[in-house]
């Protein structure tokens, strides 16, 4: 498997969801929030859905840029109890690039049963009272797409509860995932999103090659200038101060900019407190806009024991170039090994890593 997006919800703010679930350049639909009560952890964020809306996200193969035939995906579950808005179903939606449903995970918090879909036809579910009302759980699905040799696994809380294979799990002949779409018809949150594609699960240096089980993702801030500070500061502060932004991206309020090809602006980090276990994957965040008529492409780097390592993949099918637009818009660059290493991520590598952009165009 291969990361191609997660969240935590944490770095941003309600007003900044349309930055990072950006369905057809920003589809966000209906009664959400980022919320920070009933968190899963003390100081971090989630997000809350009611009144049977959702929230949208474009997808897409990390090698191929095209529909997804293999994924698994997860989130931590939290159930609404009665309120204005009933309890409802809490579900993870798959589609095509159009819309069309191919796949949904359904927590229902009326009769706590956990159902599961392929298309819109029924083939799983589980007794009444499985699922819990007011109490974070986790779900993950993994699907093989094919129509005589599909798989399927869902487990709920590490456990496996739906199971098959050899069988069609092809709704639409042709049709991968190109979407992902989290709902509720009451209200609830979900937490800890992640979503792989099939690409590198031979790779023993991939840690992020299969299930990953109950796990959280943590933000981590820039707290110091790196090696690079070619951008302009607004206001004139330290780079890293105008970009730091825990929990809102505060747009043009502080930024760092440059109209110069070649330029660079890059961070240290805080550290990460990983407390022993795996790290699966990491992804750079970044947020940026253009203030001019014209092109301007950039591309997102890390650096790396002093080696720069600059994105050449996944935004084009041709190179990592970020095209930038009048918006202001968030691009994660998945990094499943460290890029210095070809290894998985340890604590070191993460602490020693700095983070940026560099104008290409």
């Amino acid at each position: 498997m291969a990361l191609v997006f997660m969240d935590s919800f944490d770095h941003y703010a309600t007003d900044d969801r349309l930055k990072k679930w950006d369905r057809e350049g920003g589809y966000v639909w209906g009664s959400n929030i980022i919320a920070s009560t009933l968190q899963r952890r003390a100081g971090t964020k989630y997000l809350w859905i009611s009144r049977s809306h959702h929230i949208s996200k474009d997808v897409r193969d990390t090698v191929t840029l095209g529909p997804i035939t293999t994924f698994v995906i997860a989130a931590a579950i939290y159930l609404g109890g009665p309120d204005i808005y009933g309890i409802g179903d809490a579900d993870i939606i798959l589609t095509n690039a159009a819309g069309t449903q191919l796949f949904r995970l359904r927590a229902n918090g009326n009769d706590g049963k956990l159902s599961f879909y392929i298309g819109t036809t029924l083939v799983e579910e589980t007794a009444s009272d499985f699922l819990n009302v007011l109490t974070w759980f986790h779900l993950e699905m993994k699907v093989v797409i094919d129509g005589v040799n599909g798989t399927y696994e869902i487990k709920y809380n590490e456990n496996s509860t739906f199971a098959d294979t050899g069988v069609d799990t092809e709704p639409y002949v042709g049709e991968g995932v190109g979407q992902v779409r989290l709902s509720n018809s009451g209200s609830g949150g979900y937490d800890d999103f992640f979503f792989l594609d099939g690409n590198a699960s031979a790779d023993p240096a991939n840690p992020a090659n299969d299930f990953l089980g109950d796990c959280r993702i943590d933000c981590i801030y820039p707290n110091a200038a790196g090696d690079y500070t070619d951008f302009t500061p607004v206001p004139a502060v330290a780079n890293y101060l105008n970009v730091d932004d825990p929990g809102d991206i505060d747009d043009d309020a502080t930024y760092n900019e440059s109209a110069i090809v070649g330029n660079k602006d890059i961070y240290n980090l805080d550290s990460v407190l990983a407390l022993g276990t795996p790290i699966f994957a990491v992804a750079q965040n970044s947020c940026m806009r253009k203030t001019d008529a014209g092109r301007r492409y950039v591309r997102q780097l890390v650096k790396i024991n002093g080696t720069d390592y600059l994105r050449d993949s996944g935004l084009t099918n041709d190179d990592g170039e970020w095209y930038l637009t009048d918006n202001f818009k968030v691009i994660q660059r998945p990094l499943d090994v460290n890029p210095d290493t070809d290894l998985a991520w340890t604590e070191a590598d993460l602490d020693g890593t700095q983070s940026g952009v560099q104008i290409t165009v």
